[in-house]
């Protein structure tokens, strides 16, 4: 009996793991492509220093914005897709 409740809490944590990860999974590319998309009148060349003045700003890693930027640069389409998970 409490090796088949352990098996099906077990089972339960498992599943809510997974739908936990996959749903910061969904907000990180929403994210990433969000900042991207506010970074993409930047220049390339100037990439680098702007992550720098944000990372410091906002303490957060600048290599995030660095790839926010070319995350948006490299999927136009998202534009479309993101706007398709809004609604």
């Amino acid at each position: 009996m409490r090796k088949k409740i352990a098996g099906e809490i077990g089972y339960l944590i498992e599943e809510a793991e997974s739908k936990i990860w996959q749903r910061a999974s969904d907000v990180m590319l929403k994210l990433y492509w969000e900042i991207g998309y506010l970074l993409k009148d930047i220049k390339e060349k100037e990439v680098r220093e702007v992550s720098a003045n944000l990372s410091s700003e906002l303490s957060v890693d600048k290599r995030m914005f660095e790839l926010a930027y070319f995350f948006h640069k490299d999927n136009p389409i998202m534009e479309k897709a993101m706007g398709c998970m809004a609604s």
